[in-house]
């Protein structure tokens, strides 16, 4: 005869089946699943298993609709994996989660254990502006490359001092400006120009949430970088401050829109 209280008794029981819930669909989802169950039953059984099983079903639709083969990734991915998704309430960024999974479990990479910690501390009006300056330009990111000119600052300041020729209006600097840094994976945060003894500052393209706290998070992530300098100029100065998605960003993106890797 057990010497557990009641309700000692009631908390192991509902504990059990709902961590059960969990191993039931990782067990759906990965084959084999068998070197994960024993750390998953540990580490999420405090946490909240609807969530983490949810997810888990999120990226088994995902996969099937994309036809991608899902392998359990390593246990160092899985665990911290599903302490720290179990706890997600948004559901914007719980579909991330699901992503991630997604992606760790077709062609797992180490960049994919940085994208938890990433997510972790990521919240809705943050991923709506990651989304925002993934999206925005002319065509949506495709390749890292998209945006070569902002990894090279000397790149950059010989396409600008282009624009600065001789006999040219502020108006349409200001224009020519505003096209450079509308390319996609690029936000501008300030374009100011002194030019002939007057200062102008570009009319940047509206995105919404944005503001300097909301970049600086992009940046302290990884996901971004942030760019702020002085250019001279024959007819004066330009300042620039603006941020560009970097390695991990590309990453993340990919992961959002489970795209294949080359």
């Amino acid at each position: 005869m057990s010497d557990l209280p009641v309700s000692a008794k009631v908390n192991v029981e509902v504990e059990g089946r709902s961590t059960d819930k969990l191993i039931d669909a990782v067990v759906d989802v990965f084959s084999p699943a068998t070197e994960v169950l024993g750390a998953l039953g540990d580490s999420v059984r405090l946490a909240r298993v609807e969530i983490a099983a949810k997810i888990t079903r999120r990226a088994k639709e995902i996969a099937d609709a994309e036809g991608f083969n899902l392998t359990a990734p390593p246990v160092k991915f899985m665990v911290p994996f599903y302490e720290r998704a179990s706890l997600e309430e948004d559901e914007e960024i719980a579909e991330i989660w699901a992503r991630l999974l997604v992606a760790a479990s077709s062609q797992h990479s180490h960049a994919h254990n940085y994208l938890i910690d990433v997510l972790t501390k990521l919240d809705h009006d943050h991923a709506a502006l990651f989304k925002q300056i993934t999206e925005h330009g002319a065509s949506p990111l495709v390749h890292l490359v998209d945006v070569p000119i902002f990894y090279q600052r000397w790149g950059i300041e010989s396409t600008i001092k282009s624009v600065f020729r001789e006999g040219r209006l502020a108006d349409e600097i200001g224009d020519d400006l505003l096209d450079i840094f509308s390319a996609v994976g690029v936000l501008p945060l300030m374009i100011g120009f002194d030019f002939i003894g007057d200062y102008y500052e570009c009319k940047l393209p509206k995105f919404e949430n944005v503001s300097e706290y909301h970049a600086q998070l992009l940046v302290a992530l990884g996901l971004c970088r942030q760019e702020l300098y002085s250019i001279e100029i024959a007819n004066g100065r330009l300042d620039l401050n603006y941020i560009y998605i970097t390695d991990l960003g590309y990453e993340l993106w990919q992961t959002i829109n489970t795209a294949p890797k080359d």
